[in-house]
This record gives C-alpha cells, sequence and structure tokens, in this order.
C-alpha cells in the first residue's frame, strides 16, 4: 500500500515515520516543499519515492494519506485528496475553524472517502492508564515540548 506522507515536521518524525517506514507492507512517498528535508529523510529511511508537491504525488499515484503539514495547510490539503478519493488522516486539528472542519468532514461524506483526525498519543501507554482512572476528569496533564521552531 502506497502512503502518502504530507509534511515531514516533529510529529511526522517521532510518531508516524518509525511505524510507517518499518512496516514492510506499506510503501511511504514522502511530500513536502522543503528539499533538504526530503534528502535527509528519504535517505535516513530508505523511501525511494518523495514529491514537492501533493499534485505529483497523486498523479504518481498513492492508496492513503497521512496528513502533518501546518494546521493553516490542512484545508487545502485535505480537501486535494479527499476530492482525488484518497483516504486521509490528518493530525488535529482538521481545520483553523469549525466551519472549515464541518466542510471537510461534509465533503469526505458526500465523496464517501475516509477521513480521520490523528492524535498521535491516544494510544500511548500512559494516557491509556489515565483514561482508565475512574477520576479521570480531575486529572489535568501538561504537555511540555523544547528547542522546537516557532517555540
Amino acid at each position: 500500500m502506497r502512503i502518502a506522507v504530507v509534511g515531514l515536521g516533529d510529529i511526522a518524525r517521532k510518531a508516524y515515520l518509525p511505524v510507517l517506514a518499518t512496516d514492510p507492507t506499506l510503501e511511504p512517498v514522502f511530500v513536502t516543499r522543503n528539499a533538504t528535508v526530503r534528502e535527509e529523510l528519504s535517505r535516513a529511511w530508505r523511501v525511494s519515492e518523495t514529491h514537492e508537491r501533493l499534485d505529483d504525488a497523486l498523479t504518481a499515484g498513492v492508496d492513503a494519506a497521512f496528513v502533518h503539514a501546518a494546521t493553516n495547510a490542512h484545508s487545502t490539503l485535505v480537501s486535494t485528496l479527499i476530492g482525488a478519493g484518497v483516504p486521509t488522516l490528518v493530525d488535529k486539528p482538521l481545520a483553523d475553524s469549525y466551519d472549515e472542519a464541518a466542510r471537510l468532514v461534509e465533503l469526505a461524506d458526500r465523496r464517501r472517502v475516509g477521513l480521520m483526525v490523528g492524535f498521535n498519543r491516544r494510544h500511548a501507554p500512559a494516557y491509556r492508564e489515565v483514561a482508565e482512572w475512574p477520576d479521570r476528569d480531575v486529572v489535568l496533564l501538561h504537555k511540555h515540548r523544547h528547542d522546537l521552531p516557532d517555540v
């Protein structure tokens, strides 16, 4: 199965590439505008096919897509993928606004194309354990991110 990985930032590198690029049944296809990132990550993960533009990846053919780009790019990317009939997982949030998210969901529904919003920590052992606590609604979790761009 050919999977377009659109956007190759921090979340893609930490949470998704270690799974996607090591499963022998999957063939990742990297899509990013950054030529240096395309070259470095395709070499590191032994991915032979990369594209600068999503349209080029769609022309080459993909079976599904994971969108890990910046939130402000989600709407355009997801619309393009759904319009092409490609089942898509997009990192949270789906869009910058409720109205835009609703439009994307309606588009996927109308086109009968799978659309899923992902949260990469949902299955992490510590998060799963907290979900089982009877008093989980009074737990406050903080996420601390260090040394990232724009922080």
